[in-house]
């Protein structure tokens, strides 16, 4: 029978994984795990998360957003929330747990990006655009009108 291995490495908490992609070998100085083709599982992992039919916890979110390569800005810019949200939902903080919004989000934009990286580049370009629409607008008076800034041109 083959051991399987508590893999918490990942950041999850109900990971484990076995067969021969595994190796644990006791050493002097403690237990060594080899784990072959570790990307493959990451994806693996994801897409398990991803097309699941159950509640995601804060870990779950964290892990797909992780795997995305998208820090907690970029991720709540193309699901319209916060980052600080973002924070609250990995790190469990809602008694009520994450919003269904967010859950279908975040499972949607990863099946997005791996099964479709062309139209994943054009939604974070979008999600950029957007950020960048949605900041801070300065105006000032030029000509007797008022202006914004990035309008007013130096004479």
């Amino acid at each position: 029978m083959t051991q399987k291995y508590h893999y918490t490495m990942c950041g999850l908490d109900n990971v484990y994984i076995n067969g021969p992609g595994v190796k644990i070998k006791n050493t002097d100085y403690g237990e060594s795990v080899a784990i072959e083709r570790i990307d493959d599982l990451h994806k693996a992992i994801a897409l398990t998360i991803a097309t699941g039919s159950f509640e995601l916890t804060g870990k779950e979110l964290r892990f797909l957003r992780i795997e995305l390569d998208l820090s907690q800005t970029q991720f709540a810019a193309m699901i319209e929330s916060t980052k600080q949200n973002i924070g609250r939902y990995e790190r469990d903080e809602l008694k009520e747990g994450i919003p269904g919004s967010v859950q279908m989000a975040a499972r949607m934009l990863y099946l997005t990006f791996i099964r479709y990286p062309e139209t994943a580049k054009v939604i974070t370009e979008l999600a950029e655009l957007d950020r960048q629409m949605t900041s801070d607008r300065i105006f000032s008076i030029t000509d007797g009108k008022w202006q914004n800034n990035d309008e007013c041109v130096a004479e």
